[in-house]
């Protein structure tokens, strides 16, 4: 184990009992910024992280195949607060752009999201995962 995953695993410990999920994700955005100040190796093992993230919800909603429910929680978020996450996620909008209704897990692009925009001032690795984040 890493800095760099302790360093996510204690941030999704704090916000874990977070009533409100419009706070819950507020606060998660914030949290991955003052990841900055990581040593290079633990801010590559976060992208790492977040590329994770990224090509596990491509795998669910474009390429597969289906991924076991068990391989995609997350350290310290219930099932339920991803469900909410998932629902406050499927709210947003995009470019003009709202999400398609039957996409699966969109809490994990919104965390890849997070993670990789993040990183990528402080990582090289971080701004080419978060170039193919944003297409």
């Amino acid at each position: 184990r890493t800095r760099g995953m302790d360093s996510i695993e204690k941030l999704l410990e704090q916000l874990s009992a977070e009533a409100d999920i419009e706070i819950f994700r507020r606060d998660l955005s914030s949290g991955v910024s003052s990841f900055s100040t990581l040593g290079p190796t633990e801010l590559s093992t976060i992208t790492k992280y977040g590329s994770v993230l990224l090509n596990r919800f491509i795998q669910l909603n474009w390429t597969g195949p289906s991924v076991v429910e068990g391989d995609l929680s997350l350290p310290h978020i219930t099932k339920t607060r991803q469900e909410e996450w998932d629902q406050s996620c499927l709210r947003d909008i995009y470019d003009g752009e709202t999400w398609y209704e039957l996409t699966v897990s969109p809490h994990l692009l919104s965390m890849a999201n997070d993670i990789l925009i993040g990183c990528m001032k402080e990582d090289y690795d971080g701004l080419i995962w978060a170039f193919r984040c944003f297409n």
